[in-house]
């Protein structure tokens, strides 16, 4: 049998890096250690908290200035000479985007463009301590000071320094200037730098460390690939703490970066986590505003996909089926993209081990084994705590008594209800443990863990309530005790506690959800087994699970702050808001919130780490969301797990709880799910009390709506970035499959994966549908099933424009009328309609690709046809994208659908126009529209390069000749010229 070598460590050390004496440190995760291993994940969903908590602190040991953090690379291009040794292996680096040559360059631009030897500063009259802040995940969200949306950054010459100014939507459309600094483009502009800067100095340092080292003798050390990284980046003047973060950046981001080339790049959260840049003014720095940034660049579904990729992971846990994004890993996702290389158990599997533990259970089945369950509280929110206690007394007296002592201890709180009810709750259970003489050992679980003189949960009150229930019920001369178990001690009091419960003391064991949590083990040694009953068949004599049994009784306090709390009194700490983050960006992707939820959540999150007052009401989509109620679903069958990790039980198995933890379950996560007879009991109590949850309605239009959102990403990507051989023909591929497809049946759907990744869904067939946006597709609106005035009504749709997408809207039955273009389509499988189907096209490919690629289609056909214009296809990366086609040298055509207020956009449009003809040099574009919708008089402008041709068909189809002769005439005299 071949040796194996086993590693034993926790999900903290997994994801930090591992220092030895004989061989430089490395990353657990990104070695060649893992390579094709197998790892195991015990308590796999609850250990996504710990990455979480691991890739926090990580990110917020990067905090940076992020201009000035260029500005010392730019700096250093400028002023240092690098070695010749480092420049020519730089030269022979395959990609000249990552050469140093080339980022130079880049940065040089960079720093034109955007005025950087000037300082950036904020206008306002004093220096504001409330911080304004600009959130991305690719979309941009602003919290600017005094509720401002927008933001404006112009050159101020006379004061030599650049001025931002927070406006709002009527300023800033007032004031902009064609050269006001882009805010948004400059961050853009800065982190596509600093991403291949990090990714040069990687390359770099192999080929460096590689170049060293076959110059080096064999007995000196080798040069190491992290040493090759701290020169460089000594090259480029950075100190040590800043190396650190760098390199830490760059080990951990492009390590964990997909080395599988797809179609579409993965644009989900999950895959590019967030950045958020915090604008800071300060005495310190009066001049100049710093742009502070924090990047969460890894996400714990990201590292899981990694190391599936180079391993083989085995995910362990009872509840790690469970659908919360917040409490597990996103299984959704995992499963689209490992596709076949996702496996659970298979089904036969499953059912055989079902029916062992059925088989096991028979002692609950025949009655041996009893499971009381009740709701302490239930009802008694109409009595006051003196009735409440007198109930568990029967003594007026006592009870005036210990009301009056919780009075004083809680005082005149906010929470101070709240408080109360919790303290009655815990005195009910406690008298139940008193007065069941068969509960020996009881766990009372509780968000927070009893102190001494802590008012809100003191411990000396419980253990004077509970000398007192002694004393009412005769039992002083029993060991009954409460006792804490703690996480800071918890070794030590585990084994106090349980040597106290193998002694046969009766034990009530106060702790928390969090210090008992997965994996937890308080089964404990017993003295007579007659007492109880054991469960199993076939069982072995030294089955360890027959040795110690379970605890007898346990009380489910309410679960709270699972969704991060940001109204704490004493506010929030960044740790908590990056965590909070994250839990609306899972929510996003899971199409439980749309997009004006999340950005709402966004600008919230960050109100209250400022510590304003403000609050827009959005907070309950986040706190009632299915994804935390089932996390909290999960949390409590975790608890359960800890009366139920033996084989001998008592014959009676109490579980208690309380009503505000009732109605935060979604028992409905747990169909199909294998279920300890405890578990069941538990659930059956909630389906008695009638708060079971149903699936969100709106979850069909939210994930349409993030589609399109991810759509729209997309396309921006790439027209934002150079374009290449690779890039172009990915865009003509995308311009292609639209055309095609603009609905996909599932076949279509799982063979393409633009279809699969840019397409928006129904659940049912549609070939249209309505959206409503402002322009830009950032926050599209969309509805299935209603008409056109009932939507326009919604008040989400307030102050938007109401559209469709159909093959109506894109007028492809007129242009189809044309002769001859309906053949031509169907020679080249383009579609002739929208078919009924469940997939179609996004609002943003709808207008952007679709539209244009059908007016590109139509107007192409037509001017070869009518006369006999040749237009040639531009595949100069340069010129790619500007405009659609060249007619000859330097003169273009632009086929354009015409939007009805043309007429508003009209001016800017024409600049736009105009910018892109002075980008790439070119003498003349002709703009033609395809089908008439207005009467335009063709407009040319004073320098002669713009030609707008109104229309080449008319709404029914056919040839508009004043067009085409007109167009002819221009064409013969560019030929003439």
């Amino acid at each position: 049998m071949d040796d194996y070598k086993i590693y034993l460590l926790t999900i903290d050390k997994f994801l930090l890096k591992n220092t030895v004496l004989l061989k430089p440190s490395y990353y657990f995760i990104s070695d060649q250690i893992t390579d094709n291993s197998i790892i195991f994940i015990d308590e796999f969903d609850t250990g996504k908290e710990t990455v979480e908590r691991s890739l926090i602190n990580r990110a917020l040991s990067s905090k940076n200035d992020y201009i000035n953090l260029f500005l010392k690379i730019y700096n250093s291009f400028q002023n240092h000479i690098f070695t010749r040794e480092l420049s020519i292996l730089s030269n022979s680096i395959k990609n000249e985007k990552y050469r140093l040559s080339y980022l130079k360059k880049k940065s040089e631009e960079i720093f034109t463009t955007f005025k950087l030897e000037y300082n950036y500063k904020t206008i306002d009259s004093v220096i504001d301590s409330r911080q304004s802040f600009l959130f991305n995940d690719n979309s941009y969200h602003t919290m600017l000071r005094n509720n401002k949306d927008y933001i404006r950054a112009t050159f101020n010459k006379k004061n030599e320094k650049v001025d931002i100014f927070f406006e709002d939507k009527n300023q800033y459309y007032e004031n902009r200037q064609e050269d006001d600094i882009i805010i948004y483009s400059l961050v853009r502009n800065i982190s596509s730098f600093l991403n291949k800067f990090k990714f040069m100095i990687l390359i770099l340092s192999k080929d460096y460390s590689d170049y060293i080292n076959n110059i080096r003798k064999e007995n000196q050390d080798k040069f190491t690939v992290e040493n090759a990284m701290k020169t460089i980046y000594r090259e480029f003047s950075f100190n040590k703490e800043e190396i650190k973060i760098l390199m830490d950046e760059i080990c951990t981001d492009f390590v964990l970066r997909e080395n599988i080339n797809t179609e579409i790049p993965d644009m989900t959260f999950y895959n590019h986590g967030f950045k958020y840049f915090e604008f800071e003014d300060s005495d310190e720095h009066l001049n100049e505003t710093s742009f502070n940034y924090i990047n969460f660049f890894n996400t714990p579904e990201k590292i899981i996909l990694y190391i599936s990729k180079k391993a083989k992971v085995i995910g362990i846990s009872a509840t790690g089926s469970i659908n919360t994004a917040t409490g597990n890993y996103d299984l959704d996702y995992l499963r689209h993209k490992l596709r076949d290389d996702f496996k659970s158990i298979p089904v036969e599997v499953y059912k055989k081990i079902e029916k062992e533990l059925e088989d096991n259970w028979e002692n609950y089945h025949n009655g041996k084994i009893n499971i009381n369950t009740e709701i302490v509280n239930f009802n008694e929110q109409q009595f006051s705590v003196e009735q409440r206690l007198e109930k568990i007394f029967n003594d007026i007296r006592k009870s005036k008594l210990y009301s009056q002592k919780l009075s004083l201890l809680v005082g005149d709180s906010e929470t101070g209800e709240y408080v109360l009810g919790r303290y009655c709750n815990i005195f009910k259970v406690i008298n139940e443990f008193v007065i069941h003489d068969d509960i020996k050992s009881f766990l009372c679980l509780n968000m927070v863990l009893p102190k001494e003189n802590k008012d809100n949960f003191d411990l000396n009150i419980f253990k004077e309530f509970m000398s007192d229930l002694i004393k009412l019920n005769n039992k002083q001369n029993e060991n009954i005790s409460i006792e804490v178990l703690e996480s800071n001690n918890f070794e030590e009091d585990k084994k106090r506690i349980l040597s106290k419960l193998e002694k046969g003391e009766k034990v009530f064991i106060m702790s928390s959800y969090k210090t008992v949590g997965a994996g937890q083990n308080l089964q404990y040694k017993f003295l007579n087994k007659k007492n109880f009953v054991q469960i199993g068949k076939n069982i072995a004599k030294n089955d360890s699970r027959i040795q110690k049994k379970d605890i007898d009784g346990l009380f489910l306090g309410d679960i709270t702050n699972i969704a991060v709390n940001i109204y704490s009194e004493d506010g929030i700490e960044k740790s908590d808001l990056l965590k909070y983050f994250l839990q609306i960006e899972y929510l996003y992707e899971n199409d439980e919130i749309n997009y004006v939820e999340l950005d709402n959540l966004i600008k919230l999150g960050f109100r209250k780490y400022i510590g304003s007052v403000e609050d827009n009401g959005y907070y309950r989509c986040l706190s009632n969301s299915k994804h935390i109620r089932r996390q909290v679903t999960r949390d409590v069958v975790q608890a359960i797990g800890r009366i139920c990790r033996t084989y001998v039980k008592n014959k009676n198995i109490y579980i208690y709880t309380v009503e505000e933890l009732i109605k935060k379950l979604d028992i409905r996560c747990l169909d199909g799910f294998i279920l300890t007879p405890e578990v069941q009991a538990f659930i059956n109590k909630v389906e008695e009390f009638g708060y079971i949850y149903t699936e969100q309605q709106k979850n069909t239009i939210n994930r349409a709506e993030r589609r399109s959102s991810k759509a729209k990403n997309y396309i921006m990507s790439m027209l934002s970035r150079e374009w290449d051989k690779s890039s172009m023909e990915l865009w003509k591929e995308l311009r292609e499959i639209v055309i095609k497809y603009p609905t996909a049946n599932e076949t279509i759907y799982n063979n393409y994966e633009i279809v699969n990744e840019l397409y928006i869904s129904c659940d049912k067939d549609i070939n249209k549908y309505l959206y409503a946006q402002n322009g830009d597709f950032d926050n599209v609106i969309i509805d299935f099933d209603n008409d056109k005035d009932v939507f326009k009504s919604n008040r989400r749709c307030s102050n938007k424009v109401i559209s469709e997408v159909s093959s109506k809207d894109a007028r492809l039955s007129i242009v189809l009328k044309y002769p001859g273009l309906k053949e031509f389509f169907i020679k080249n499988g383009y579609a002739t309609e929208f078919k009924q189907n469940k997939y179609i096209l996004s609002p943003v490919l709808f207008n952007n690709i679709y539209k244009g690629a059908i007016g590109e289609i139509t107007g192409k056909f037509i001017l070869e046809r009518e006369l006999g214009i040749i237009l040639k296809e531009i595949d100069d990366e340069e010129k790619f994208e500007f405009f659609d086609f060249m007619i000859s040298q330097d003169i273009y055509v632009d086929f354009k659908h015409w939007k009805q207020n043309y007429r508003q956009d009209r001016n800017d449009y024409k600049k736009e126009i105009t910018k892109k003809i002075n980008k790439i040099g070119a003498k003349k574009v002709y703009i033609i529209n395809i089908v008439e919708r207005e009467e335009y008089s063709r407009y040319t402008q004073v320098d002669e390069r713009i030609i707008e041709i109104p229309a080449l068909l008319d709404t029914n189809g056919n040839i508009i000749r004043g067009s085409l002769d007109l167009l002819k005439g221009e064409v013969y005299n560019d030929k003439n010229k």
